[in-house]
């Protein structure tokens, strides 16, 4: 087995093992919200966290520091309108996050890996970190 498939593999099972945020859970509690709408844009599943019909846009910072801790990670979840996507429209989500396992600690680089999608086939996307 080649070094780059071992990797692979890893990459796969530690979002899992970590169960940060699976289908229905913390992706949709937190990333849903009273500011979400009825949709009114034509976004996929997948690029939709608020439900308003608009992409999404995903961005990780795995060597950001956060509770002081250096390279603890996070990532943030921008959200989309009719005039594109928001800076001042987001949420931010670490190790720090209340409905997050765990807490952030030094070089965890939380948010390395990550993938997203409608995986309880709800409408709305999903998002597992790791």
């Amino acid at each position: 087995m080649s070094r780059a498939h071992r990797r692979t593999r890893t990459a796969i099972t530690a979002p899992l093992a970590a169960a940060v945020l699976l289908a229905g859970g913390f992706g949709a509690m937190a990333l849903t919200g009273a500011t979400a709408h009825a949709a009114s844009g034509s976004a996929d599943a997948q690029d939709d966290f608020n439900g308003d019909g608009y992409a999404d846009l995903v961005v990780s910072a795995p060597d950001a520091t956060i509770s002081s801790k250096a390279k603890a990670g996070y990532v943030a979840v921008t959200y989309g309108s009719a005039n594109g996507i928001s800076t001042a429209n987001k949420k931010l989500i670490s190790r720090s996050t209340s409905g997050v396992p765990g807490s952030a600690t030094a070089n965890q680089r939380f948010g390395t890996n990550f993938t997203k999608g409608d995986l309880d086939g709800d409408g709305f996307s999903d998002l597992v970190i790791s």
